[in-house]
């Protein structure tokens, strides 16, 4: 559903999102202390779902009924930004300098896993390395 309606699911997503953080944020008891992760997911879900259905489309049956959130301090968020602005101006999924190689249809990478934070490579064919990277591109208006 969100890769057919992508601009209305990503705008839904991210309106829901300020809606929360701004629910939660006018909360005496929040503060600046990081708010409540369950509690979290559970109003953001409950906003998108609303929101998804308000606008005609419904969620995948397979969706869990409970949704992991990470709301963390970001400083002044200027590390966000440079990491936002990668993406949105200059498509840098990936560097051309962590191509490794390409050669017979495949691709050779290096990525961080974001699990562990290690570089390690990958090979895949050409064609799926494009329908990685076409999946960051945000549909336009995004």
């Amino acid at each position: 559903m969100a890769w057919r309606h992508q601009q209305t699911v990503y705008g839904l997503a991210m309106q829901c999102a300020w809606d929360t953080l701004a629910q939660f944020s006018r909360n005496p008891k929040g503060g600046h202390d990081l708010f409540n992760k369950n509690t979290l997911a559970t109003v953001f879900r409950g906003k998108l779902l609303a929101a998804l259905n308000a606008h005609g489309l419904t969620a995948p049956v397979c969706l869990p009924e409970r949704w992991v959130v990470d709301c963390k301090a970001v400083g002044n968020g200027h590390k966000a930004l440079v990491y936002l602005g990668r993406y949105r101006y200059r498509g840098g999924v990936i560097q051309e300098r962590d191509i490794v190689r390409c050669a017979d249809g495949q691709v050779t990478f290096w990525y961080r896993y974001s699990g562990t934070g290690k570089s390690t490579t990958r090979t895949v064919s050409g064609t799926h390395f494009l329908w990685l990277v076409l999946q960051h591109v945000l549909p336009k208006g995004c």
